[in-house]
């Protein structure tokens, strides 16, 4: 039982500092952020955010990890619950997800594209999420393939590169260059007929039969 709570807390200390990080990543950027500003806003000691994290470059890493593995759950339908016959609603649904989600963590974002240039191991990190993404969109449309859905000579790899890519760099761009009002991400990327339009150009790109 003492182990067991000792454990709690120590999970608690970390879920705190991680907090406080992305608090501090977004407010300061990825260059203005040190250790100390972290365990400064986490009103923790300097000696303890060194038990958990081996530096400002870990903790950054520990924190996007962590937003774009939620993000990731909020965007796709699990496979083993994939209708057969495809649904423009769920699309559209799964979209409007992705852009509430970017849009909560606003200039987080700012942060993630400096880290990415300034540190090999933050944009490695970056890149595979963003594979993780890309395969998971082309295994959706592969399996419309193997449905006769799509055509066998639609290239889903190139397609979900191609219009990921746009969906995130919208949101991405509208949310790390927005204002210093953090509403004004939001109101840039979540909106009903944002959410409208892209899924129409998403389903116009692959002849609404996704």
């Amino acid at each position: 039982m003492v182990e067991t709570n000792r454990q709690a807390r120590a999970e608690e200390t970390r879920r705190h500092l991680l907090a406080s990080a992305r608090a501090t990543f977004a407010e300061k950027g990825y260059g203005g952020t040190t250790v100390a500003a972290v365990t400064e806003r986490a009103d923790t000691a300097h000696g303890t955010f060194y038990l958990y994290f081996r530096n400002k470059e870990d903790v950054f890493v520990h924190v996007i990890s962590d937003v774009l593995e939620d993000l990731y759950q909020q965007s796709f339908t699990p496979m083993e619950e994939l209708a057969e016959e495809f649904d423009p609603l769920a699309l559209r649904q799964r979209i409007a997800a992705f852009l509430a989600l970017m849009a909560v963590h606003g200039r987080l974002w700012r942060a993630l594209l400096e880290g990415a240039l300034t540190s090999r191991v933050i944009e490695e990190q970056w890149m595979a999420d963003r594979r993780r993404f890309r395969a998971a969109i082309a295994e959706r449309w592969r399996m419309r393939q193997e449905h006769g859905v799509l055509d066998p000579g639609f290239d889903v790899v190139v397609a979900a590169d191609a219009l990921g890519s746009m969906l995130e760099w919208y949101a991405f761009s509208g949310t790390a260059f927005a204002a210093s009002d953090p509403e004004d991400g939001a109101l840039l990327v979540d909106d009903d007929r944002v959410v409208e339009t892209l899924t129409q150009l998403w389903l116009g790109a692959v002849g609404g039969r996704v």
